[in-house]
């Protein structure tokens, strides 16, 4: 089995759909050897900036001399995204070794009578082998929807993270936040530590009675550890660290925003959580591993003038985050190229961001789920009136460049699935960013 066949077995799966449940995954990996009971896991929930917060942990991890797995979803361009080793993406021939030793287990379950594992938990299993097979030390493991019955959550891990809850998924997970973040602190486990960024008043009680009634200790984000903002601009940011009132130094933020450097002293608080209990991740390890991070796709500047920027705010919260961070973005005229998912709030995110566009051009993600472009166009009407439907994302980006000029900014956003398209588009058009780490 080459990698293209072994890629195209594990999508196959996607037709099992995506189903929330701890039965499949378990007896899988019980075939496979339980090679998740060796590992030593920092596990990390939320709904936005979960993806941030494992990227610095794991580059933290790193950076203090550990052998450290990173497990994430979805992919932007590359799906061996997900699954990395010290940084660099899992290999080819790696995935196409893998696959057939998880295909025989999958085919001895279903000979079994046991139902087939969905496409996510086969990737999640097939981390697990590769991450004990490749003696990590530490794992970053990202959730990948809710918690409670995600695939990753058959792990005891050294900490437990839960980064801002708000509405998503709330077909899957629940209509309030209390409701989802209940699903979040699922993740919770007898004694583990937690580090909770900041939330809502209804979502941080529900975390909070959970740790509780699991003896947990909590470390929060902005109480606990505090931070402010000492310079930023659209590429980056210094901000300096507390704890408990004492200065623990300044960071370089290599990403963009607000919510950026809430993950980033959320990360702090993960590396001092471990210290206390024994690891060794040095200050240095810290400030070195948040300023090598890489998160692409988010707020991320790929092109000057003009200045183009893709960002991946595909729900309220993320919208919420992007707005922020507008005002770091240079320009005399904003001009957005948006895509969405018909099953996500798309009504809300684009009443959120719009209004500060001057130019709209609307197209679609390619995804069974895309919300059509005419759909998004007229939703768009009515907080911008400059509104233009493209047929796809490559005459999208063609239009924008076309109504730009150098001293304006294009925002490419929306949809991950979009992101990730254009960032392949404009790495061919323009010859610019390169796919590192092959």
């Amino acid at each position: 089995m080459d990698y293209d066949e072994a890629l195209n077995w594990i999508h196959s799966a996607y037709r099992f759909g995506s189903q929330l449940g701890l039965e499949r995954i378990s007896v899988l990996l019980d075939f496979l050897g339980r090679p998740h009971d060796s590992g030593r896991f920092v596990h990390i929930a939320g709904t936005n900036g979960k993806g941030s917060v494992t990227a610095m942990v794991a580059s933290i991890l790193k950076e203090a001399g550990y052998r450290t797995g990173t497990y994430t979803s979805p992919h932007l361009e590359d799906f061996r995204e997900r699954i990395r080793l010290d940084g660099r993406k899992i290999g080819k021939e790696e995935v196409a070794g893998l696959v057939p030793r998880v295909k025989a287990q999958v085919e001895r379950m279903t000979s079994l009578g046991y139902p087939h594992p969905t496409e996510f938990e086969i990737v999640t299993a097939m981390a697990f082998v590769y991450f004990e097979e490749s003696g990590c030390d530490w794992v970053s493991l990202e959730v990948g929807l809710g918690g409670r019955f995600d695939a990753t959550n058959v792990v005891t891990p050294a900490v437990s993270v839960i980064t801002p809850v708000s509405l998503d998924h709330t077909d899957r997970l629940g209509n309030t936040l209390g409701e989802i973040a209940f699903e979040k602190a699922g993740i919770i486990k007898p004694g583990v530590p937690v580090v909770a960024a900041p939330q809502e008043l209804e979502a941080l009680t529900v975390i909070l009675d959970r740790a509780c009634e699991l003896g947990c200790r909590v470390v929060l984000v902005g109480k606990d550890i505090t931070w402010r903002v000492e310079a930023e601009s659209i590429r980056g940011q210094e901000i300096q660290v507390s704890a408990g009132g004492t200065e623990l130094g300044r960071i370089s933020v290599p990403l963009a925003g607000p919510h950026q450097a809430t993950n980033a002293a959320t990360a702090v608080a993960v590396a001092r959580v471990l210290g206390e209990s024994g690891v060794k991740v040095p200050w240095d390890a810290v400030k070195t591993g948040i300023a090598r991070t890489r998160w692409p796709g988010r707020l991320e500047v790929v092109s000057e003038r003009p200045l183009i920027i893709l960002d991946g705010a595909h729900n309220p919260g993320g919208a919420t985050a992007l707005v922020r961070s507008l005002p770091l973005i240079p320009r005399r005229k904003l001009v957005s190229v948006v895509g969405m998912l018909k099953d996500k709030d798309y009504r809300q995110v684009l009443s959120q961001v719009l209004p500060f566009c001057n130019v709209v051009v609307a197209t679609s993600p390619v995804s069974e789920r895309a919300l059509d472009a005419e759909v998004l166009a007229k939703e768009a009407r009515k907080y911008c009136s400059d509104v233009t439907v493209a047929g796809d994302l490559k005459d999208a980006l063609e239009l924008s460049l076309r109504r730009a000029s150098p001293e304006d900014a294009i925002l490419i956003w929306g949809s991950l699935y979009l992101v990730g398209a254009a960032r392949t588009l404009l790495r061919e058009k323009l010859g610019i960013l390169s796919d590192e780490d092959e």
